[in-house]
């Protein structure tokens, strides 16, 4: 079973911003943030349903191979208002 997963985003603000909008459909939030000085080398923010962040962001390169991460909805209107707030969020 898989506890959480990860990316590297170039554009930490950014990336952190549409990530809080375009994941607040399907019920994730921003539960977790640590700046470089916390972390000891990137900023990085956890978010998932609470309480437990599952899906994380840390500012650095952006991985390759590009990684392919998908996130379960529980209604095809929800994957509807999640595509709509990626796009507003873009």
């Amino acid at each position: 079973m898989i506890d959480h997963t990860g990316v590297m985003v170039s554009d930490f603000a950014k990336s952190r911003a549409f990530y809080e909008q375009a994941l607040a459909p399907l019920g994730y939030a921003k539960l977790m943030e640590f700046t470089a000085a916390e972390t000891g080398h990137t900023d990085t923010a956890g978010f998932g349903e609470p309480p437990k962040p599952d899906f994380w962001i840390s500012r650095g390169e952006p991985n390759r191979p590009i990684v392919h991460v998908a996130f379960r909805a529980r209604s095809r209107a929800d994957v509807d208002a999640f595509h709509k707030a990626a796009l507003a969020a873009a």
